[in-house]
């Protein structure tokens, strides 16, 4: 598959806030493909800087971006699939990591209780996708970013609503905005 070129430019984006910077958001509209272009940009993750850790509020969204980075791993040859951190389902367990994939896919609901199996200074990139959830006053997603603060995690959020009615700012949580995609171009540039 090839990735479209704003969602080229929304990679490069990111990549090029993490040379200076530890976290940055990528903003699409709906239907635009964040999830390919997060997909695209672990499946190229150098396995060298560590594990990569992708946080969602529901479980549809966890599948949603296992089954996407699934795709995006096997295009690149190098099939593992992503391992999945919710309810019943376990990547990690006193022994160490179950999956072989350097890839784990959680609900926050779910990480939040078992950050005790998760070593930090394993993972290098954290991805919080519908990153409006993540602001300061949701303890959930703080303890877990804080959790994995202490390896040095890269993050990025994606999100398609970055304004929140309440005013809580995302600027808290990501230093940069490292691509916004507005809805008006989406749909002159053909794509909604």
């Amino acid at each position: 598959m090839s990735l479209r070129d704003y969602q080229k430019e929304c990679i490069s984006g990111i990549e090029k806030c993490f040379e200076d910077g530890d976290s940055t958001l990528a903003v699409l509209p709906t239907g635009t493909g964040k999830t390919h272009c997060f997909a695209s940009l672990i499946s190229e993750w150098d396995a060298a800087k560590g594990k990569v850790l992708v946080i969602a509020h529901r479980g549809e969204l966890v599948w949603q971006a296992k089954d996407k980075i699934d795709f995006h791993l096997e295009q690149t040859g190098v099939y593992t699939g992503a391992g999945v951190e919710m309810g019943m389902y376990r990547t990690e367990s006193s022994y160490g990591f179950l999956s072989s994939s350097n890839v784990v896919v959680a609900t926050v609901q779910t990480l939040v209780r078992r950050l005790k199996n998760f070593n930090p200074r394993e993972f290098g990139l954290i991805v919080v996708d519908e990153a409006h959830h993540s602001v300061k006053k949701n303890r959930q997603y703080w303890s877990i970013l804080d959790h994995f603060s202490e390896g040095g995690c890269k993050v990025l959020g994606v999100t398609a609503t970055p304004d929140r009615n309440d005013k809580e700012a995302l600027g808290t949580v990501f230093k940069s905005v490292a691509f916004q995609y507005e809805i008006s171009d989406a749909i002159s540039d053909g794509w909604l």
